[in-house]
């Protein structure tokens, strides 16, 4: 076994899901025009994103718990588009983004899930 359901882990998955939460809000809640330009898809940089907070918050529900994982992390994402529907940023909401950040969400997750079985 790769990584024990340890209370460490799932400390350790907390702390990391708030701050790729942090990270995520960051990049996506301000202007585009406040952004570097980045060269490759937007939904694949969803996918990334969400993939990247899938792990953390995978870890931090616990083993036998990936579809509660997956749930939470493409909430986040659901309220993500949200905030860009209402917020005065520039920004567009897109039921694609929310479906993209649910797909790399449940690769985290999986990824996590598989080092655990490791």
């Amino acid at each position: 076994m790769l990584l024990a359901n340890t209370p460490h882990l799932r400390r350790a998955g907390g702390i990391a899901s708030l701050l790729v939460m942090v990270a995520i809000a960051a990049v996506t809640l301000v202007p585009t025009s406040d952004l570097p330009g980045v060269s490759f898809s937007d939904k694949l940089q969803h996918v990334i994103a969400f993939a990247a907070l899938g792990v953390p918050v995978a870890a931090w529900t616990g083993r036998g718990r990936v579809l509660t994982a997956i749930a939470l992390a493409a909430a986040y994402g659901i309220v993500i588009e949200l905030g860009q529907l209402v917020l005065p940023i520039g920004r567009e909401a897109s039921v694609l983004d929310a479906f993209a950040d649910l797909a790399g969400a449940a690769i985290g997750a999986a990824v996590m899930m598989l080092a655990r079985r490791a």
